[in-house]
């Protein structure tokens, strides 16, 4: 690969690279109760810092030195060696919520009433110091991946399947890979005469596999990459249903071919290499009806989500949310593996 190892392959490897980044875990502030679930203020700006400058002028704070008047231990011990003891001081719960002048606490500035209002929350006022370090979660697997979800391939055009990171080859510089995927395969077609054999079989031919590096296609090594799954040797038969007094109509038919296996996928296993592994596939229409031949298509769908399977298995088309065989019957093809992510593995 040295001779693709330009400037830009580069580059884009770099960029690749940084979507398999994982951000690391950041701390959020609980929510403000000074704002109201509608969003608007719950309290005054006066009201906030005059609950602070209350709290201020109590004076009982031992978060520091400096932001208390309450006696030192050295203060304590001359106090009780002195034997002369404060009396009791009456204390009015009351006596709170009476307002006093700023003049006679000795705040200076302009002379306001000081009111110690306890509806009104402190927030962030003083809090113990939290370790704010961010401590890297280090990634021990040797490859990871990012598959695309429910990826539409279209009849002999490659589509993404997957982007493949190499972190640790373990000082083995060639590996096998294997791919399981869930897949299904979209059959429609368009004006199509109800006139003519309204029965056909659709058969997958050829599903390939290609890996990219930085853009160029990877020759391939040690043997072409494979494909099987369970249904493969049974045709996806379908029967035409139009509606009565037409002459024309359109169909459409989502078919479950359960799990792809692709296999024997052999690349160069550089620590930090990046692949892109794409896929095609061609598909034939068995039948004698031109007109049925002329205007259909099929599409593979892999990397299917959960809930993409859910649907098809409620008899849902999860692309359109109409029935999964519409003016149609599937009469064969459809597969009963149970539903698993996708994944690679080697």
């Amino acid at each position: 690969m040295a001779n693709i190892l330009n400037l830009t392959n580069l580059c884009l490897q770099r960029k690749q690279q940084m979507l398999f980044n994982i951000p690391p875990s950041r701390n959020e502030l609980q929510p403000s109760p000074y704002i109201s679930v509608a969003g608007e203020p719950s309290f005054t700006k006066d009201q906030l810092d005059m609950r602070r400058k209350a709290e201020i002028l109590k004076y009982k704070s031992n978060k520091s030195s400096g932001q208390t008047n309450n006696p030192t231990r050295k203060e304590k011990f001359a106090q009780i060696s002195r034997a002369r003891y404060e009396g009791n001081v009456l204390f009015c719960p009351q006596d709170i919520s009476i307002p006093t002048l700023t003049s006679a606490s000795g705040v200076p500035g302009p002379i306001v009433y000081l009111v110690n209002d306890n509806k009104v929350p402190l927030y962030n006022y003083v809090t113990n110091v939290d370790s704010k370090g961010i401590i890297n979660v280090t990634n021990n697997n040797n490859y990871s991946t990012i598959f695309v979800q429910n990826a539409p391939v279209y009849s002999n055009t490659q589509t993404a399947l997957v982007s493949l990171y190499i972190r640790n080859n373990n000082n083995i510089s060639l590996r096998s890979f294997n791919i399981n995927t869930p897949f299904g395969i979209y059959i429609k077609g368009n004006n199509i005469s109800t006139t003519g054999l309204l029965s056909f079989a659709v058969k997958i031919t050829t599903i390939t596999t290609i890996a990219y590096y930085s853009g160029s296609q990877v020759i391939t090594v040690g043997g072409v990459p494979t494909y099987s799954y369970s249904v493969q040797e049974i045709p996806i038969q379908l029967t035409l249903k139009p509606t009565d007094n037409v002459s024309t109509f359109n169909y459409s038919a989502f078919v479950n071919l359960g799990k792809l296996l692709l296999s024997n996928i052999n690349l160069f296993t550089q620590n930090g290499y990046i692949y892109d592994i794409k896929v095609e596939f061609l598909s034939t229409i068995d039948t004698t009806n031109s007109n049925i031949t002329n205007n259909s298509s099929a599409t593979l769908y892999m990397n299917l989500s959960s809930d993409f399977h859910q649907s098809i298995k409620n008899k849902i088309n999860p692309l359109s949310g109409t029935p999964i065989a519409y003016n149609c019957t599937i009469d064969s093809g459809i597969s009963s593996d149970a539903y698993s992510s996708p994944s690679l593995f080697v």
